[in-house]
């Protein structure tokens, strides 16, 4: 196939000015090259190594993605980011991180990845020992970290949750400037919407997603 090749070398040609981070859905099962996790193996070749954990990945590739983040060189291994994921066990955190910063230009930027809390019930069918905080908590701390201890210039939100949620997440956790509309529980997965919500960048006050 011509994709994977065309898609590798776009990705080198933007990474290095844009801050690449895959939205979820990276383990589904699909028809993009001939290994079970080829999208995996492709975005990480191209450089795309920030995968903000979705439903789908703890449905299809939980494992897959937590070996990966360990094992290999450094610089070619996933960076998994999921905000609001929990270990059961506060020793059992592991490779997933709350938080990312980037710098891209000069600016910094920090990330967060947001999962619905609904997906409790998926991590209780697979039996792994995590759960996900209500997402405006577990945003709030996270954001003072960001703009007190890493002096970040700008936040984005990878969010999982529905329109309902985001706007929630607005008023309980002032203070992220984009939203990344990530994968949302009762989408099909070969027809996911990846919308971008400005948030009032600048302002004083944050308005709800346009």
């Amino acid at each position: 196939s011509r994709v994977k090749p065309a898609l590798e070398k776009r990705l080198r040609e933007i990474k290095e000015s844009t801050l690449l981070v895959n939205t979820g859905g990276i383990g589904i099962p699909t028809e993009f090259g001939t290994a079970k996790y080829g999208m995996i193996d492709a975005m990480l070749q191209a450089g795309l190594r920030l995968i903000a954990l979705s439903p789908p990945d703890i449905q299809y590739a939980w494992e897959e993605l937590l070996n990966r983040a360990v094992e290999g060189p450094e610089q070619s291994r996933p960076i998994l980011l999921a905000s609001n994921l929990k270990p059961k066990d506060p020793a059992g955190a592991g490779p997933v991180k709350r938080s990312y910063v980037a710098v891209v230009d000069g600016i910094r930027i920090g990330v967060l990845s947001l999962l619905p809390p609904r997906a409790n019930a998926l991590l209780a069918r697979n039996a792994l020992p995590w759960t996900i905080e209500e997402p405006a908590a577990a945003a709030r701390a996270l954001i003072l970290d960001l703009r007190v201890r890493e002096k970040v210039d700008l936040i984005a939100a990878v969010s999982h949750l529905n329109s309902e949620e985001n706007a929630r997440l607005l008023d309980g956790a002032p203070g992220i400037d984009l939203i990344l509309r990530g994968t949302t529980l009762g989408e099909r997965a070969t027809r996911r919407h990846i919308s971008v919500e400005l948030t009032g960048w600048g302002s004083e006050k944050h308005a709800r997603p346009a």
